[in-house]
């Protein structure tokens, strides 16, 4: 069941990532965020009937938790949605696949006590070498900024912030329940969105869901509905397994994203890019199964 649910979370986060990445490119990762999140208030409800009555009365016992996952969590979706527009669906996607899964087992080792073997750390050297090479290959493709390492940049950082979350929703979903986290987790991220945007507004004087229209709303609605499934799944797993055998099995979404990048955004990757993907991807699964 844990491998299924992983896998399931895997699905529903790589088609919503690939989705989203038109309306990203069209406003700003900031915006859409804002309005992604808002509506998750209403699509990831029916997840709530899943959860144990009893749990609810709990829920402020893990406040602090919940609210430093969805300010983390908030950050780093603004930065990877940022990233999106000097990187194609699919190298974002890889890079921060590897990111964050260095980080989770790293944050996990502190948090949960759940402390890597040598093999483990072993494994880890093709991942780092991979994604160290990959974030240096030049990207020439016309509709992306040619900033390239400052998307990668952006990514690392939310990566970074995306693992603190991870762990603290995680934490949450073990100790109190896997749906009321997923489902909190969510909203304080958009809640916090929202109050990012104010403070842009108040700065900048930028609307905080910038230039988006009441029609294209709904079509972000649309295409982040597979987030509940993504969510929903990863929150229940983590409560069966390692955290970090759970974003293991997510990187399989970077194959996913890569080709669903391929037929929607004509973002062909090089030789050399698929090579040192490959390379990344041995070293996830070896750690994953190690």
């Amino acid at each position: 069941m844990f491998f299924f649910l992983a896998v399931a979370a895997m699905l529903g986060y790589s088609i919503y990532s690939t989705l989203i990445a038109h309306h990203v490119r069209k406003h700003d990762g900031l915006s859409v965020s804002i309005v992604r999140n808002l509506s998750l208030i209403f699509s990831m409800a029916p997840l709530l009937l899943l959860a144990k009555p009893e749990s609810f009365g709990l829920l402020p016992e893990f406040a602090s938790n919940l609210i430093l996952a969805g300010l983390t969590g908030a950050a780093s979706l603004g930065l990877s949605f940022w990233a999106l527009k000097f990187l194609p669906v699919g190298i974002k996607n890889a890079l921060r696949s590897i990111s964050g899964v260095l980080f989770v087992f790293f944050i996990s080792w502190l948090w949960f006590q759940e402390l890597p073997s040598l093999i483990e750390f072993l494994w880890v050297v093709p991942i780092v070498i991979g994604g160290l090479a990959l974030s240096t290959q030049k990207i020439n493709i016309d509709h992306l900024d040619p900033r390239t390492g400052k998307g990668v940049l952006l990514v690392i950082i939310a990566a970074i912030l995306a693992s603190i979350s991870f762990v603290q929703m995680s934490d949450v979903a073990r100790n109190l329940d896997p749906f009321i986290a997923g489902y909190t987790w969510e909203v304080l991220i958009g809640i916090w969105a929202l109050i990012f945007g104010i403070v842009r507004w108040m700065i900048c004087g930028k609307n905080p869901f910038g230039k988006i229209k009441l029609p294209e709303i709904g079509k972000i609605a649309l295409v982040s509905a597979p987030t509940v499934i993504g969510t929903g799944c990863f929150a229940l797993a983590v409560t069966m397994g390692s955290v970090g055998i759970a974003n293991v099995i997510g990187t399989g979404g970077i194959f996913i994203t890569i080709l669903l990048g391929h037929w929607l955004y004509r973002e062909n990757l090089t030789r050399n890019q698929w090579l040192w993907i490959g390379v990344c991807v041995a070293g996830l699964v070896g750690l994953g199964l190690s």
